[in-house]
């Protein structure tokens, strides 16, 4: 019998029981973490694991960050398992190096991220926050916008949200354009999907949406100068990573009006800074890094991580979601 550490803001309630369910039902030990209001700080939860991690096998967690000092002090353990697709928080390299599975719940959450991305380019198309402050203020006065039907969506990344972006949009009668470096030839020739680079394709989008990675090549992959190329009516979405869009830029962009408007649901530093240039600008709607987070989603990312690390601990190592390279231990 292994220990298994659930650790992770996310997990409470239905979610916590259902957890332990899949692990006691699989003859381990659960052991629930402390939760914490908001997003923690490293050194918080380092703190934390310190205390907890010498005799467990396998973590189930959100989005708090597991360090090399937390990773090496921690003997037993196999599997750390991101209830969600993003990583950047574990250091999966110092994982690597101690034979430490880092796995993600890729299928869990993309078709709530694609629903939220849609969201955000209709609720900007249509003016939507000034039509709401318009009728809240007691003016009635209309703001014009604009359909999205017929109009080009460009899409930076068609992997797994990407195509349910393309899904989405083809649906509300949008022309998809993309960059995607490794494309799923048959998914664009059967979707009609035109592959370019990613400078004819802010330029040429009315709405642009980023659904790739966090790395060194796609840091500030939004900068000033593809924000100068894009249309005056264009929109921005970003439901991926915030490090893909340099802020100060975009907030100037969107303060002159450069930019037609922007939808946020990530940002470079989380919680949003309390000077943050992205502040107090009527074109921009932010949500908190929530795209991915309904009460489906993360009810089917608590499972899948689970049954992960379930997995993992009898030997049964699920290739597809483990993004480390680590395979056998």
């Amino acid at each position: 019998m292994a220990k298994v550490l659930g650790f992770t803001s996310s997990i409470s309630g239905p979610l916590v029981d259902r957890i332990r369910d899949i692990v006691t039902g699989a003859g381990h030990e659960y052991v629930q973490g402390p939760s914490y209001f908001g997003i923690p700080s490293e050194e918080d939860v380092t703190d934390s694991l310190l205390q907890i991690m010498p005799e467990i096998a396998g973590v189930i967690l959100g989005g708090q960050p597991v360090n090399r000092t937390v990773i090496e002090r921690s003997p037993e353990l196999k599997v750390i398992a991101r209830t969600g697709v993003g990583f950047d928080a574990v250091d999966h390299e110092a994982a690597a190096e101690h034979g430490v599975a880092v796995t993600i719940t890729p299928y869990a959450n993309a078709d709530s991220v694609a629903e939220f991305a849609m969201l955000l380019a209709l609720a900007l198309s249509r003016q939507l926050p000034g039509n709401h402050k318009s009728v809240a203020s007691g003016s009635f006065k209309r703001v014009m916008g604009r359909d999205i039907f017929g109009q080009t969506i460009g899409i930076v990344g068609l992997g797994r949200i990407g195509r349910r972006v393309t899904e989405r949009a083809q649906a509300f009668g949008m022309k998809v354009i993309a960059n995607e470096a490794y494309p799923d030839m048959e998914f664009v020739t059967s979707r009609g999907i035109e592959l370019t680079d990613i400078d004819d394709l802010v330029s040429r989008a009315d709405v642009v949406t980023l659904h790739a990675p966090n790395t060194p090549e796609t840091y500030h992959l939004i900068n000033a100068e593809r924000l100068a190329t894009m249309k005056p009516t264009a929109i921005l979405v970003n439901t991926a990573r915030g490090q893909l869009i340099d802020e100060k830029a975009l907030a100037a962009a969107l303060r002159s009006g450069q930019i037609g408007g922007a939808g946020l649901d990530v940002f470079e530093s989380e919680p949003l800074e309390d000077d943050s240039p992205l502040r107090g600008l009527d074109n921009l709607i932010m949500a908190p890094h929530v795209a991915g987070v309904t009460s489906e989603s993360t009810m089917r990312m608590a499972e899948d991580a689970a049954h992960t690390v379930v997995d993992v601990l009898s030997g049964s190592w699920p290739r597809e979601v483990v993004v480390n390279g680590v395979y056998s231990h």
